[in-house]
């Protein structure tokens, strides 16, 4: 009994931890929004604690407005979980237009010309560069991967697609992302990540476009961010 207890000490000691709650030695926690850097083209490499993740208004998707609440919003492009953890974020002007979306159980909402902007960067400095163009469907894309990709508005105004949310691998990606309101009809940039089939795909009538109803199929994806050019 007494050499179990010990065993279980030592596991829970030196269990390796999640990286998402690895804080390095010095790293700031993030302040409340980003608008202090308003007019500025800073990146910022901070930390959100568990806590910071919940309240506090948002306003986009994938590029926020610069009094969008951090961590919140961070949690709500899928750079980090609600358990917290560190984000780089880049300062980028003001937009026209910022589009509110539903992702990660959280929702953001959607607002006019305001003057600045930010956007979370990844890690892997290749998906921070301009994106090539989207194939047409998932198919060759494997299981667990994701790329980021670029639709043009002819990709998402033509094809067929099976599903909501989540999509056969048959559909077009594009017409997909417009359909799941991460882009609009004119185009623009997203994160696409193939997954295992499903049993059932539903369809559904979006954003003014209509996905179809399908059985069993061997593969599916999911369209998780998305820059659009509204």
């Amino acid at each position: 009994m007494l050499i179990a207890a010990m065993l279980l000490l030592a596991l829970a000691i030196f269990a390796p931890r999640s990286l998402s709650n690895t804080v390095p030695l010095g790293a700031e926690t993030c302040p409340f929004d980003a608008s202090e850097l308003r007019g500025t083209s800073e990146t910022l490499a901070c930390h959100c604690p568990a806590e910071d993740t919940n309240g506090g208004g948002i306003w986009g998707s994938v590029i926020y407005t610069d009094d969008s609440r951090i961590c919140r919003a961070a949690v709500h492009a899928g750079a980090i979980t609600r358990n917290g953890g560190m984000v780089r974020l880049e300062m980028l002007p003001g937009r026209n237009r910022y589009r509110g979306s539903e992702r990660q159980g959280l929702v953001s909402r959607s607002f006019g010309e305001w003057p600045a902007s930010y956007r979370f960067l990844w890690s892997n400095e290749r998906d921070n560069i301009r994106a090539l163009r989207c194939p047409d469907t998932a198919r060759n894309i494997a299981i667990g991967e994701a790329i980021r990709c670029r639709c043009l508005g002819i990709d998402s105004r033509d094809g067929t697609v099976w599903g909501t949310g989540v999509y056969t691998d048959g559909s077009r990606i594009c017409r997909a992302a417009a359909h799941s309101g991460v882009i609009g009809e004119s185009g623009g940039i997203v994160i696409v990540r193939r997954e295992v089939g499903r049993a059932r795909y539903q369809g559904s009538m979006r954003f003014g476009i209509a996905s179809l109803d399908h059985g069993e199929w061997g593969g599916s994806f999911r369209v998780i961010a998305g820059e659009g050019n509204f």
